[in-house]
């Protein structure tokens, strides 16, 4: 290479260039065939590339670049970097408009850093303290996301050390691009790896934006950005306007949603208590679904319920929606699980199986609040909480629980099973079947088709419609709804000053043993939890002349009618053939006439405490 000296300048055609700043042991700067100019009494030098581009390396800071502008300053001790030709490989368009740009790449050639890179436009190279200084920089390739420095200006050290990204921006993943997190203090340590902190909006279905402090980012060992927050339980983070949350969020860049561990409490004024639910699961802001198991927990671990509880003792009837229960012996009478929901246009709150929340006519259990009125209502199997020791009962339908003015009511298909006499029941089924007045039960109301389902099964329910539907009738009773007495057509309402389920009206019979009834008739019953043993009557009246009683107490069952036939059958039968043996701890079981002032005195005290 020649080199033209002038009184105060120096140039060069080609020339290799070097600035020590004296004070380290390695080269911090230098290039290969560039045309120089010196000015010594400017202080000045520019270097200009003879191709397209030249190679600049920074040996103390593990990174070089391509690039064909290069000035002096001796003063500063630094060196201005930039590319003055439009080059087609240093184009860069990620499809941001306000991003795209031309300009040279700097590269890490540091051996853990994986090539890590960025572009700048310009950049300050301080030989004296040896940092690189880049402006203009618009993002970095970090992982599978896009950091942007602040100002898009970025430092870079000894051994390829790059400075915090101080209120720096996080777009991720790369595909996707739906997590953007801001005013983050951002640490690049390679291609494949950056941390730090920083700020997210979490947007609700309605535009509310709710801020989320991100104290962990990372990248996995799969190149996936990660990131966790936890809330405050005062920190007033809502994931709606009908859920608050408290408690763990995370962020996976490359699913489409935030996963949330931690409470969620509704927001509503019923007077029925308010728990935070534990839960873990994705949640997505325009249909959340929030799991609910069997068996619910708080955030402090405690059980909490949903559904019309009953007090041991019966004292009264009260309800829970994902609350407290007031006494560890409380039992559900109806409950639900699978996912809650919120429907914004009744104003209510929703549990129930992904199936039945989409059509409520699916089987299964469901339970719902009525915020605006605050009503309980649930469907499915219905537990009544009652022990008949050998009478057993099976129920479903639906209940309602008015909790301000403390009213509860169910609408049940209700099958009893007890030992009795089989030509006794079949006296008592035909007759009531053969009597042409009494109304027909109706079996395609939505009710009992869908109480039908709770208890035999969708597809069971479904061939016994079909049946329906052509002949007007089954063709036989499916061994499920072979009750003794089975009821299609029941209310039952909670009486508080006899504290007892009980109703006067008229109920439908489906079936008395083998025998389709499907008929109704009035009737008295009265079912009665108690601490010595519960209890029930049962007083069907078809007409004046033509009725039944049946009374259950601890021990036995009695029985009368105004059919005499019916009452010569139980009582010509032997003592040993009305008993029905019971396993060893079990109470006995034993059926018999009753006394027509028993049937009396309930009716009496029936009506003393009729509402």
């Amino acid at each position: 290479d020649q080199f033209r000296y002038g009184l105060r300048t120096l140039s060069a055609d080609s020339s290799g260039v070097k600035l020590d700043a004296g004070s380290f042991d390695e080269i911090p700067f230098l290039t290969n065939d560039v045309n120089i100019f010196v000015d010594l009494d400017q202080r000045m030098g520019e270097f200009r590339a003879n191709g397209d581009a030249t190679l600049i390396e920074l040996p103390y800071n593990l990174y070089e670049t391509r690039l064909d502008q290069i000035t002096w300053d001796m003063d500063k001790k630094s060196v201005a970097l930039s590319q003055g030709k439009i080059l087609p490989e240093n184009d860069v368009d990620i499809g941001i408009d306000s991003l795209r740009t031309n300009a040279p790449t700097y590269l890490s050639v540091h051996p853990q850093q994986d090539s890590l890179n960025f572009v700048a436009p310009e950049a300050i190279y301080d030989y004296g303290t040896r940092m690189l200084h880049a402006s203009g920089v618009p993002f970095i390739e970090v992982a599978d996301a896009f950091v942007f420095p602040y100002e898009k200006e970025l430092d870079i050290g000894y051994r390829a050390t790059m400075s915090l990204l101080n209120d720096a921006k996080v777009l991720a993943n790369q595909v996707n691009r739906q997590y953007l997190i801001y005013d983050a203090a951002i640490a690049v340590n390679g291609a494949r790896d950056y941390s730090g902190v920083g700020y997210y909006d979490y947007l609700d279905a309605f535009g509310n934006a709710y801020q989320l402090f991100f104290d962990k980012i990372w990248v996995d060992t799969s190149i996936l950005s990660l990131a966790t927050g936890n809330v405050a339980e005062d920190a007033s983070f809502m994931l709606s306007p009908y859920f608050d949350f408290q408690g763990e969020v995370k962020l996976s860049a490359d699913a489409p949603f935030l996963s949330f561990d931690g409470g969620a409490r509704l927001v509503h004024s019923c007077d029925i208590g308010k728990s935070w639910l534990r839960f873990t699961d994705v949640i997505d802001p325009a249909d959340i679904r929030i799991p609910i198991p069997e068996q619910m927990q708080n955030t402090a671990m405690n059980k909490i319920f949903s559904g019309s509880m009953i007090t041991r003792d019966s004292t009264h009837i009260y309800s829970t929606f994902l609350s407290g229960r007031k006494d560890y012996f409380d039992a559900n009478i109806t409950t639900a699980s699978g996912e809650l929901i919120y429907d914004p246009e009744r104003e209510d709150y929703i549990i129930s199986t992904p199936e039945k929340l989409a059509d409520q006519s699916w089987p299964g259990s469901y339970l719902r609040l009525e915020t605006e009125r605050c009503r309980i209502y649930g469907e499915g199997p219905i537990n009544l909480n009652l022990d008949f020791g050998s009478v057993k009962m099976v129920s479903a339908g639906n209940a309602s629980h008015r909790i301000a003015e403390g009213e509860f009511d169910t609408h049940l298909l209700l099958g009893i099973d007890f030992f009795f006499s089989p030509e006794a029941l079949y006296v008592m089924g035909a007759e009531i079947d053969s009597l042409p007045q009494l109304n027909p039960v109706d079996l395609t109301s939505p009710h009992y088709q869908l109480a039908m389902k709770d208890l035999l099964g969708r597809e069971m329910a479904i061939e016994l419609e079909r049946q329906l539907g052509l002949t007007g009738t089954y063709e036989e009773i499916p061994p499920k709804w072979k009750h003794t007495i089975f009821f299609n057509d029941l209310i039952l309402k909670w009486n508080q000053n006899s504290r007892s389920f009980r109703y006067k009206g008229m109920v439908g019979i489906g079936n008395i043993g083998d025998i389709q009834v499907n008929k109704k008739v009035e009737a008295y019953i009265e079912l009665v939890e108690r601490g010595s043993g519960d209890l029930f009557d049962i007083y069907l009246r078809a007409d004046e002349k033509t009725w039944y009683y049946i009374a259950y107490t601890p021990g036995g069952l009695q029985v009368l009618s105004s059919n005499q036939i019916f009452n010569g059958i139980v009582f010509d039968l032997k003592a040993a053939d009305r008993r029905l043996k019971g396993r060893v701890g079990q109470a006995q079981y034993v059926y018999s006439l009753a006394a027509r002032r028993r049937l009396d005195l309930f009716i009496n005290r029936f009506l003393e405490f009729e509402e």
